[in-house]
C-alpha cells in the first residue's frame, strides 16, 4: 500500500458564502483520476453492518392479518456502514484496512467471511462476545425497477465499546494508518466510535498528516472536531436549525443548509462539510463559500446504499490527489449510479468513467413531459426556485448559450423545452430544422446549467407551464409569443430578437 499522503488542496475561487455556484467541467482530468483510484490506500474504521435483503413476490394478503404475504424467492446480504465503504473501495480497485467490531454470532461470522473475500481489503474485524452484530433486514416485493419495500427489521447494537475493546480498536486503527493515505470514520450510531474513540483517531491521523473523512449519521458533531471532511445529510442538518425551521417537512433552501453547515464547520474546526440528499445532490461547504452539485437521479430512486458509495469514492479520490470539488463531483456521480441500482450493488471505476461521458449524462437529462412534471414537484417540495427556458436551438447558438446561463443564474433548477421538428419549421422556416429534435435536445442537455430537457410542440407549452409552475421563463418574447405566455405571471427573461 502506498503511504504517500496527498494534502487536501486549497479551495479554488468560489461563490461568496450564501451563494450558489456550479462545479466546473473537468471530465478528462476526472476520468484520469478514476484510473488512479486503483492505487489508493485507506484505513476505514467504524460501525460495520450486515445489510440483508429478502426479495419475493406478493400475490395475496395474509389470512392471519391484513398484511401482504411475501413469497421469498431470493436472499442476499452485503456489508454496509464501514463495511459498505470497504466494499465500494474494493470495487474501485483500492486497498484498505477495515477496523471494526463484530459479534460472535452467525451474522458476525457471515459478515467476516464476506469482508474477507473482498479483494484488496485487509480485515481487522474484532470479535466481541458481548456484542450483537448489527443487521438490517429488508423485505422487498419484486414490483417496479428496484422492487417495492414492504418492511425493514433491524437487529441493533448501540452500546459503546468496553474500555479494553475500545483501546484495542484504536491501537489497531492507528497502526493501519501507517500504510494509508486517507482515514475514513463511519459512524452509524452503533457505538464503535462513541466516547473518546473518534477524537483519539482524529488526533492520531492529524499527527501523522492523514486527512480524515467522517461520515456521520447523527447530530454529535463535536466528537469529530478537527476532521478534514464531514459528510452529513439534510435531515441531520435540519435538526440543528432553530424551531420552527427545524421541522423536517418544512422546505429549506440551499443557502439555509449551507449557512448552517458553515456554522458547524467553524464551530467544530471541520475543513469542509458535505451535505447530502438522495434527490437533491451534494452541497459542499468550506472556507470561502459553497457549491451545490445536483445529482443525476432517476424519477424513482433506490436510496439504499448510495451513502457508502459516496463516502468511498470521495475518500479514494482524495487519496490520489483529486481536489475537494473534483472529489465531490465524483462522489455525486457515484450517488447517481447507486440511485439506479440495488443496495447490494457497487460502483466501479468503469461506471464512473462512463458517467463522465457528456453524451451519456446528457441523454439521461432528456425526459418525457410527465417525468419533468414529477421532477418539478420534487424541486418545489425542496423549496427551490424553478426556471424554464424554451427554444428551437437549431443549431445551438452562442447567444442561446448566454441566455441559458443567465436563466440558470436566476433560479435554482433550470429545465429547457426544446421545440419539436414541426414547431421548429413553423417558427424558423421550412428549411429548418437543420438538426433533428433529439440531437438538439441532447446538445442542450450537455450544458452544466441545464437540469432537465423535454421535447414538446408549441401547443404543449401552456400545459407544461401549468404543471411545472416556473418562477422564471426564458426564451419567449411578449410580442411574438403572447398566446404561449397567457397566464404566466413570473419573471420573464426574453430572447433577443
Amino acid at each position: 500500500m502506498n503511504n504517500k499522503t496527498p494534502p487536501l488542496s486549497a479551495p479554488p475561487t468560489m461563490a461568496a458564502p450564501g451563494e450558489r455556484s456550479d462545479p466546473p467541467p473537468a471530465e478528462a482530468a476526472l476520468r484520469e483520476a478514476v484510473g488512479r483510484m486503483a492505487r489508493a490506500s485507506l484505513m476505514v474504521a467504524g460501525d460495520t453492518l450486515l445489510d440483508r435483503t429478502m426479495l419475493g413476490t406478493v400475490r395475496r394478503i395474509s389470512p392471519e392479518a391484513p398484511v401482504p404475504l411475501l413469497d421469498i424467492r431470493r436472499e442476499s446480504a452485503a456489508p454496509a456502514g464501514a463495511g459498505g465503504v470497504a466494499r465500494h473501495l474494493s470495487a474501485l480497485g483500492a486497498a484498505a484496512a477495515l477496523v471494526a467490531p463484530v459479534g460472535e454470532d452467525a451474522a458476525g461470522r457471515e459478515l467476516t467471511a464476506q469482508v474477507g473475500a473482498l479483494p484488496g481489503i485487509e480485515p481487522w474485524l474484532l470479535a466481541d462476545s458481548e456484542r450483537r452484530t448489527v443487521e438490517k433486514i429488508r423485505f422487498i416485493a419484486d414490483v417496479g425497477p428496484y422492487g417495492t419495500p414492504l418492511l425493514r427489521a433491524d437487529r441493533n447494537e448501540a452500546r459503546p465499546l468496553a474500555g479494553h475493546e475500545a483501546a484495542r480498536l484504536v491501537r489497531i486503527a492507528i497502526e493501519a494508518m501507517a500504510a494509508a493515505s486517507v482515514v475514513v470514520l463511519a459512524d452509524h450510531r452503533r457505538g464503535t466510535l462513541a466516547g473518546n474513540v473518534a477524537p483519539r483517531l482524529i488526533a492520531a491521523a492529524r499527527a501523522r498528516q492523514r486527512p480524515v473523512v467522517a461520515d456521520l449519521r447523527g447530530h454529535d458533531y463535536a466528537r469529530f472536531a478537527g476532521a478534514d471532511v464531514v459528510l452529513t445529510t439534510r435531515r441531520q442538518i435540519a435538526h440543528t436549525l432553530p424551531a420552527p425551521a427545524a421541522a423536517i417537512d418544512t422546505p429549506i433552501d440551499e443557502p439555509t443548509y449551507a449557512a448552517t453547515a458553515e456554522t458547524l464547520r467553524r464551530t467544530h474546526n471541520f475543513g469542509a462539510v458535505l451535505v447530502t440528499d438522495s434527490e437533491a445532490g451534494i452541497t459542499l461547504v468550506r472556507a470561502g463559500g459553497w457549491q451545490h452539485y445536483p445529482v443525476d437521479a432517476p424519477e424513482a430512486p433506490e436510496i439504499t446504499g448510495a451513502a457508502d458509495a459516496v463516502t468511498a469514492v470521495l475518500a479514494a479520490a482524495l487519496a490520489v490527489g483529486v481536489d475537494l470539488p473534483g472529489a465531490t463531483r465524483l462522489a455525486n456521480i457515484a450517488a447517481g449510479i447507486m440511485l439506479r441500482r440495488s443496495a447490494d450493488s457497487v460502483v466501479r471505476g468503469a461506471d464512473l468513467v462512463a458517467a463522465l461521458s457528456p453524451q451519456a449524462h446528457a441523454r439521461r437529462k432528456v425526459v418525457a413531459a410527465a417525468s419533468l412534471a414529477e421532477r418539478g414537484e420534487r424541486w418545489h417540495r425542496q423549496g427551490l426556485r424553478l426556471g424554464l427556458a424554451l427554444g428551437c436551438f437549431d443549431p445551438l447558438q452562442p447567444a442561446e448559450r448566454t441566455l441559458l446561463a443567465h436563466a440558470r443564474a436566476g433560479c435554482d433548477r433550470l429545465a429547457v423545452l426544446v421545440f419539436d421538428d414541426a414547431t421548429a419549421r413553423r417558427r424558423l422556416g421550412p428549411e429548418h430544422p437543420v438538426e433533428p429534435e433529439a440531437v438538439r435536445a441532447e446538445r442542450v442537455a450537455e450544458l452544466d446549467a441545464v437540469g432537465r430537457v423535454v421535447i414538446a410542440a408549441s401547443q404543449d407549452v401552456p400545459a407544461i407551464l401549468a404543471l411545472l409552475r416556473p418562477a422564471l421563463l426564458a426564451g419567449l418574447t411578449p410580442d411574438h409569443d403572447a398566446d404561449l405566455l397567457h397566464g404566466f405571471s413570473g419573471e420573464l427573461l426574453a430572447a433577443e430578437s
